[in-house]
């Protein structure tokens, strides 16, 4: 299994608990963020591999939102949700869908095959001499 850095994009504490516990004890190095404003700063300061999210958020436009977070980082987005009105939002190459409630082995299931489908070349340490 290859660890991805994984932005967990949820609203909802247990949820965002649950999950970081699960992509962590799975081997993935996941943070959290609880609001858009979070995710965008996120994904501006530590980009991940892959972004696990719930755009069904208070205050911000699911669309517009992960348009927005696509912009920042073009990665591959798991989309959790109970709101069917918004399956269309992952009929995109690099997005997947999974409705609430989910299936906790799917979840590291999707997210490990996303992962390698769209692998992104290795990141580069700060300060090493390119190659």
């Amino acid at each position: 299994m290859t660890r991805h850095r994984v932005l967990v994009v949820e609203q909802d504490q247990a949820i965002r608990r649950l999950l970081l516990t699960l992509l962590g004890d799975s081997g993935h190095d996941a943070q959290a963020a609880a609001s858009a404003a979070e995710a965008l700063a996120a994904v501006r300061s530590r980009p991940p591999d892959l972004i696990v999210i719930d755009p069904f958020m208070l205050g911000a436009e699911p669309d517009r939102l992960l348009a927005a977070l696509g912009q920042q980082a073009d990665v591959p987005v798991v989309i959790l949700s109970a709101v069917p009105r918004l399956r269309p939002l992952s009929r995109h190459p690099k997005r997947a869908w999974l409705d609430k409630p989910f299936d906790i082995d799917r979840v590291v299931r999707l997210v490990e095959r996303l992962g390698r489908r769209f692998r992104r070349p290795a990141r580069r340490q700060l300060g090493a001499a390119p190659a």
